[in-house]
């Protein structure tokens, strides 16, 4: 009986060894292989023409498409925690685009604003290449920002509006647009951002033609830019005017949240 159980008892010992000599081989099996995590990143916003992509991560993107294919995202430089995009690139401006301004404008989480530069051209397929972004010279955090053909609007955290780029037709400053003796709008470039000097600090801006829109906090909608043309405007506004400067508050609306200008 005895040897019976030493018998047993070595044969146990000698099936686990073997286990345990199975469980290391196979660890070290699996620990030679390389480990490989695939993230995915998302699109949350994109601008309306669709030239700068901003992905979940904080980083944006345009299309590079130098070998006349659509596909070939690069990273635009500089920008990294980004929050928000905006623009349009040269080719929806026109042939009186001042150069030297910016396309596309971008929002960073600490409430910097960026900008950069681009240059498509159409062999079929767009082939474009992208300028490094630079920092917006603004005197205080902005939390909203809006561009479109050329034009760009920013409200800091004061609610304070601000413009740069191109002003079409009173924008920016509120002023009526030279024309030529053709009849086109002069193009006329604000190189660094001014003040917009509403009378109300604001929570909402928008760029449309001919006119851009604003918000304030109460919920009152601003109009400014083109404002002799009755045609663009409601039927109850009230003028307002500083130096310049020419708005028109629109009344008898409830308070409104957003807006879309075209």
């Amino acid at each position: 009986m005895r040897r019976v159980r030493q018998a047993l008892l070595w044969g146990f010992i000698a099936s686990s060894c073997v286990c345990v000599l199975l469980l290391a081989r196979a660890g070290a099996q699996v620990a030679t292989k390389p480990v490989t995590r695939l993230v995915g990143h998302r699109a949350i916003a994109i601008t309306a023409s669709g030239d700068a992509v901003l992905r979940d991560d904080g980083r944006v993107i345009g299309f590079n498409n130098r070998n006349k294919e659509a596909e070939g995202p690069i990273f635009i430089r500089g920008l990294r925690g980004i929050i928000d995009v905006a623009g349009a690139s040269e080719d929806g401006l026109g042939p009186n685009w001042p150069k030297g301004s910016a396309y596309w404008i971008a929002l960073r989480r600490s409430g910097e604003v960026l900008q950069w530069n681009g240059h498509c051209s159409d062999e079929g397929i767009y082939s474009c290449s992208f300028s490094r972004a630079t920092v917006v010279p603004l005197p205080r955090k902005v939390a909203v920002i809006a561009s479109a053909g050329g034009t760009h609007l920013a409200i800091d955290s004061e609610g304070q509006a601000w413009g740069w780029g191109l002003d079409h037709d009173g924008l920016i400053t509120g002023q009526k647009g030279e024309r030529d003796p053709s009849g086109r709008l002069i193009p006329r470039l604000i190189e660094r951002p001014i003040k917009i000097p509403l009378s109300a600090p604001l929570k909402y801006i928008a760029i449309g033609f001919p006119h851009s829109i604003g918000i304030d906090r109460k919920g009152t909608v601003w109009l400014w830019g083109a404002h002799n043309d009755q045609n663009f405007l409601p039927k109850d506004t009230e003028t307002y005017t500083n130096g310049k400067f020419v708005a028109r508050k629109v009344l008898n609306i409830p308070p409104v949240q957003s807006a879309v200008a075209d």
